[in-house]
């Protein structure tokens, strides 16, 4: 079994994404379609002369993409799968009596419950599967020969994990906004991401050239986002900004972004494309055979380690080691707090212990007064 997501969706519908803002929208759309008032779906729709009979949608999540292109026209009906229950009874709920059918399943065991479908839908769920080879050669299985297999998804660094002339051009275009739109720029950390979702852009960078084994590509238009998407996602800062700062701060990150995604075409961290079948790629066992073993000795390898699968780059070393150092200062400062916790614990005793000797003193000599003076009594009595 493949890396699981989280079964609540909350992970996936919490914060501000870049595509959030409507000036970075547009100019996705723009990448995307070539005009920034149409969507990629309504692009693809649009441009088919054919209306969809069947749908398959991967990690549908809480089924809004459906409901929408239902509403439009575009699909007869639509298969839902995902995970997560929540989200799957969201769906459900909020589908009523369309007809969208939705099952739980892990997409990593290309399980899928029904078959038959001529369009495939992934949109940003991709990059969430860990046997991605496994999944991608069984939709071949349950698709149609004339399906369509439509994309928007992350494409980017694994784990998020940046090259550092990204990360570089980042920070400083981030230095050069005003303060009060800047992101706090905080370099995705990998025990965190094993712990909170070991899904997340698990082989973002393996969709393409997997892909490619199982379909033929139609097309494919890079949107960039190598710059827009640090700066712009979960941004808390900006998310208090006036109206016309935050216009004015995206603006210049969509610029930024999109001068930097000319000079780096490949750093592209999404895309939209459309693939058609290449049914007969079944017929070869061979090399099916040999792409699965490849799969599951690296899935094999990653459970050895803890769930990781390449080695750590420059940044995240860096990450970790400062992690190692802040641990080992928090340990020295908790190990002195509990010194002197100890040593006022003992200073009180030695007080109290101090206290005790003065009154028994005092009592002492009280004592000794008082048998003198009851002795001097006597002595005098005896003596008349």
């Amino acid at each position: 079994m493949g890396v699981i997501a989280p079964e609540t969706g909350r992970v996936y519908y919490s914060g501000l994404y870049w595509n959030d803002f409507p000036i970075a929208r547009a100019e996705i759309n723009r990448r995307a379609t070539g005009d920034p008032s149409l969507g990629w779906y309504d692009h693809f729709f649009r441009s088919q002369k054919r209306k969809f009979k069947k749908v398959l949608m991967l990690n549908c999540g809480n089924g809004w993409v459906e409901r929408e292109m239902y509403g439009k026209g575009y699909i007869t009906e639509l298969v839902g799968v995902d995970f997560s229950e929540d989200l799957l009874s969201h769906a459900r709920r909020e589908a009523h009596d369309l007809p969208l059918r939705y099952y739980k399943m892990d997409i990593n065991s290309a399980g899928f419950p029904e078959d038959g479908f001529d369009l495939v839908i992934n949109h940003a769920a991709g990059h969430h599967i860990a046997n991605i080879n496994k999944v991608f050669c069984e939709l071949l299985r349950v698709m149609t020969k004339d399906g369509v297999f439509l994309n928007y998804d992350y494409i980017g660094p694994h784990r998020n994990q940046y090259p550092i002339e990204q990360w570089h051009a980042a920070h400083v275009l981030n230095l050069t906004l005003p303060a009060n739109v800047r992101q706090i720029m905080s370099y995705p950390h990998l025990p965190t991401m094993l712990v909170t979702d070991p899904s997340e852009a698990v082989h973002s960078e393996l969709i393409m050239p997997v892909m490619r084994r199982y379909f033929d590509l139609e097309f494919f238009e890079p949107v960039g986002g190598a710059l827009a998407y640090i700066l712009l996602t979960h941004n808390q800062a900006i998310q208090k900004a006036s109206k016309r700062d935050v216009n004015k701060a995206v603006t210049a990150i969509m610029s930024a972004d999109d001068a930097y995604h000319a000079a780096h075409p490949a750093h592209s961290m999404f895309a939209y494309w459309t693939g058609r079948p290449r049914a007969s790629v079944l017929r070869s066992t061979k090399k099916l055979a040999a792409y699965q073993q490849e799969e599951d000795a690296r899935e094999e390898r990653a459970a050895r380690q803890g769930g990781e699968y390449y080695p750590h780059n420059l940044i995240q070393d860096l990450y970790l080691e400062l992690d190692e150092l802040r641990i080992a200062k928090q340990h020295k400062e908790a190990t002195i707090g509990e010194l002197q916790q100890e040593n006022d614990r003992l200073r009180g005793q030695l007080q109290d212990h101090q206290h005790i000797m003065r009154t028994a003193s005092r009592r002492t000599t009280d004592m000794l007064r008082r048998a003198k003076r009851r002795l001097g009594t006597s002595i005098s009595l005896k003596a008349d």
